[in-house]
């Protein structure tokens, strides 16, 4: 039975960005009726609405860091995600990979590449119970890609179909990171972390995501020959 690792890279899927909320104007506080002097009257007015307009800024920084937060998150539901990197090995072969802006390109590739190796396939990913499996077939019928079933809703002692690590390792029971299982291990750890995705796609460093899609693929093969997984 041939194995298939495989990790995706996502982002949040630009078809539910929307537009942050307007600011909210902080009103200045009035000056205290026990200040009768005219001059401390329009300093105090004028330190007041400064303050004021301070806070009007500092409490829309947070509404938009918010609002980015929450955009971001996207990257973590199958149906709000857009996957930009896929990258494959079979069993001990060469690492495949495809990267870029078209999502329905690089899932067509990756799943006439699974489709090719035949019946019986072994999927393996870092999360793919929770994640990988899940993302796959939801932009799959987004696109309405024919393909080899997805065995999305494999369950974790599924292991001839789906072996995943993190639900079968005992240190991983945490959730610990593909980074932190392989230092726990001491194998090299992936080149970067996927964090950093986001930002990497939007300033259009696709080779930089396609290195550490690779080498996710590369760390996550070296776990399982290590724990006989």
């Amino acid at each position: 039975m041939p194995r298939l690792y495989f990790d995706l890279e996502t982002v949040s899927n630009p078809l539910y960005a929307k537009e942050p909320p307007a600011p909210t104007k902080v009103e200045p506080k009035p000056v205290p009726g026990n200040i009768k002097d005219p001059e401390k009257i329009q300093a105090r007015a004028l330190l007041n609405q400064q303050k004021a307009e301070q806070d009007t800024k500092d409490a829309y920084a947070k509404v938009l860091k918010d609002h980015e937060s929450h955009y971001r998150s996207y990257a973590l539901y199958a149906w709000k995600s857009q996957v930009v990197s896929v990258a494959w090995a079979v069993d001990d072969g060469r690492i495949e990979s495809i990267t870029g802006p078209s999502e329905r390109d690089l899932l067509l590739k990756f799943l006439t590449a699974v489709e090719h190796m035949g019946p019986g396939v072994q999927w393996c990913a870092y999360n793919a119970l929770r994640f990988d499996l899940a993302v796959l077939e939801a932009r799959r019928i987004y696109h309405n890609i024919k393909s080899v079933r997805i065995p999305y809703d494999a369950k974790p002692w599924d292991q001839m179909l789906v072996a995943d690590p993190m639900m079968i390792l005992p240190f991983t029971k945490d959730r610990k990171s593909l980074k932190a299982v392989c230092s726990v291990l001491q194998i090299r750890e992936p080149y970067e972390s996927g964090a950093n995705v986001h930002d990497q796609f939007q300033a259009g460093l696709l080779k930089e995501i396609n290195k550490h899609n690779c080498d996710d693929v590369r760390a996550l093969r070296e776990v399982c020959i290590r724990c006989g997984i």
